[in-house]
């Protein structure tokens, strides 16, 4: 069996060009390092020249399917490309004052998930949910075991 291995100094130089916090050659984040990466090519790669100023909206009262489609459609404004399609989705924020009861829900785009590694054997059920579901659809899930 044949194997060879490479130092991708090449690509550690560009990225210390693009996101200086790689500069010098002290020891990085991984996570950090993946999310820059995806984000820089997600910047070259959109879809439509120029961003375009997307403004906030005020959703009280609104229904939450539709506040959701509306924050992912904000999101995709500025931010379409296949970066976008591939690694990007949205977590549902759910915060209950303690004081007034008042509940503040909002989605929020992602670009991946950060999990604990536990100390002790776990199990974990993931669903998939996508964001549009066509006809003949069934529901995914995982169960990860963690040692």
């Amino acid at each position: 069996m044949n194997s060879s291995s490479c130092t991708p100094d090449l690509f550690k130089k560009l990225l210390g060009e693009y996101a200086v916090q790689f500069q010098g050659y002290g020891q990085h984040d991984s996570h950090e390092c993946i999310n820059s990466t995806l984000d820089l090519l997600g910047e070259d790669l959109y879809r439509h020249g120029l961003k375009p100023f997307v403004p906030m909206n005020e959703d009280e009262g609104r229904n939450l399917e539709d506040k959701a489609a509306d924050t992912w459609d904000r999101h995709l404004h500025r931010n379409e490309s296949i970066i976008t399609d591939l690694f990007h989705g949205q977590f549902k924020s759910t915060v209950e004052c303690s004081q007034c009861d008042r509940v503040s829900i909002t989605f929020d785009p992602m670009m991946s998930l950060l999990l604990p590694i536990p100390a002790e054997r776990m199990e974990q059920t993931l669903h998939f949910i996508p964001f549009s579901v066509s006809k003949g659809y069934t529901n995914w899930k995982c169960v990860l075991k963690l040692r």
